[in-house]
């Protein structure tokens, strides 16, 4: 059997998973190649570590063992974005095949990341970038290569799911389904990138490039994450029909794409708003096969470490670049421009009239009324919630009312708003459900 020489850079919980599978009997028989770990870069070389093979160097230096010649394929497991996407380089200009599952380093560095691989006509795979256990890069880049992607909207963080189902489900408050996330290991000590939007936002970066041609980097992508989602918002969604959800956009409208992160209200007849705890879901729409729906763990050292043995397994069988690099990079779309149907809630004095002043606001920026609701039983001596649901708006018209509404003498607290999702003006859609 032949012997392929592999560098694996990181140690941590999807690492050292890794390095299990790389020993696995049976998986070198499905490869039909025997892997030799001959190289192993760490942070701290005094921890302890199960798994390390006399025959294997161990250091910690990523650099040396990108530049070693004792590695034929790199899978790179350090995190980081520019020392990781340096390291990366340094293997491919080397021709290395490299293997990363580095969501920060591909989202910021990917386009020369991949132009490198492809003028040196080497692999560089990353299916564990994004969504875990999920094989999304694989469909995009394969199953899907003869369809126009018209959009592709993800669940793409097990943290905030995992915060938004406990919310949902037990009526916590945010905090406190922070802390339950954190106690049953699905957040970090510091969940600020997961919660805040950051996470979700190199992966809908990832999944964009290859679903529309590479565009350049733009840090006014609208970003929002779930710190300031109420549990008020949330029994109120319910109410009404719908889950909160953490959502990543890419549609391509007309000739730009639009990208976006916010929190969004999901009928809860759509299969999206059933995606719940930890688990991550990719929908796509495409011309040819239409809507589709991806599904599974997003995350974890065994869901992520079989996706960097997949991407490992491609390139023992000959599986070459398949991403695609525009000539011209695809122009992003202002978020501002984009229309949505959007969930309002306001706080109004419990008097004659305040309904009135709020719908000629809303009037006089021609924004139409789908429903409006009292809370009688939420309100207070002084003040009631009122909740609207809109048509379709673009977020900048909604922003304008938004400044106008909150400077009402009727309105007590500032206006709330949150888009809801509209993939289908019908429940004909297949993954709609009861």
């Amino acid at each position: 059997m032949k012997t392929l020489r592999v560098g694996l850079i990181g140690l941590g919980t999807v690492g050292s998973q890794v390095l299990a599978l790389l020993q696995s009997e049976t998986i070198m028989a499905r490869a039909g190649v025997r892997f030799d770990v001959t190289e192993v870069a760490v942070k701290n070389l005094q921890k302890t570590r199960s798994g390390i093979l006399p025959s294997m160097t161990l250091h910690d230096d990523p650099m040396r063992l990108a530049r070693s010649e004792k590695v034929d394929v790199v899978i790179e497991l350090m995190g980081g974005e520019d020392e990781a996407a340096e390291v990366i380089q340094a293997a491919l200009s080397l021709k290395k095949s490299v293997i990363t599952a580095n969501k920060a380093a591909l989202a910021k560095w990917g386009k020369s990341l991949f132009a490198l691989s492809q003028k040196n006509e080497v692999p560089f795979a990353f299916e564990a970038a994004v969504a875990g256990g999920i094989p999304v890069i694989k469909v995009l880049n394969e199953g899907l290569a003869a369809n126009d992607i018209h959009s592709v909207i993800g669940i793409l963080n097990g943290t905030s799911n995992y915060v938004l189902s406990c919310m949902t489900e037990q009526d916590q408050s945010f905090e406190t389904a922070l802390k339950q996330a954190q106690a049953e290991g699905y957040a970090e000590a510091d969940p600020s990138r997961d919660i805040d939007g950051d996470d979700v936002l190199d992966k809908i970066k990832i999944l964009a490039n290859l679903a529309f041609g590479f565009f350049e980097n733009d840090p006014t992508i609208a970003t929002e994450g779930i710190r300031h989602i109420q549990i008020t918002d949330i029994r109120e969604a319910k109410a009404l029909g719908f889950v909160f959800k953490l959502l990543a956009y890419a549609k391509k409208i007309e000739d730009k794409v639009w990208l976006a992160v916010r929190p969004t209200l999901v009928p809860d007849y759509h299969v999206l708003s059933r995606v719940n705890g930890a688990m991550n879901a990719v929908y796509l729409e495409a011309n040819q096969t239409g809507p589709m729906l991806l599904y599974g763990k997003g995350a974890g050292g065994a869901p992520t470490a079989s996706a960097v043995l997949a991407d490992l397994i491609d390139i023992v069988k000959g599986q070459k670049n398949r991403f695609f690099i525009a000539e011209k990079p695809a122009e992003l779309l202002a978020s501002g421009s984009v229309s949505h149907a959007y969930y309002l809630r306001l706080q109004g004095r419990h008097r004659p009239g305040t309904i009135a002043s709020i719908t000629q606001v809303l009037a006089k920026y021609q924004i139409s009324i789908e429903s409006i609701t009292q809370r009688h039983q939420a309100a207070t001596p002084q003040s009631l919630p009122i909740v609207i649901i809109t048509h379709a708006i673009t977020e900048q018209t909604l922003k304008q009312a938004i400044l106008c509404l909150n400077q009402l003498p009727e309105i007590v607290d500032p206006v709330v708003a949150f888009p809801l999702l509209k993939i289908s003006e019908t429940k004909e859609d297949a993954f709609y459900v009861d």
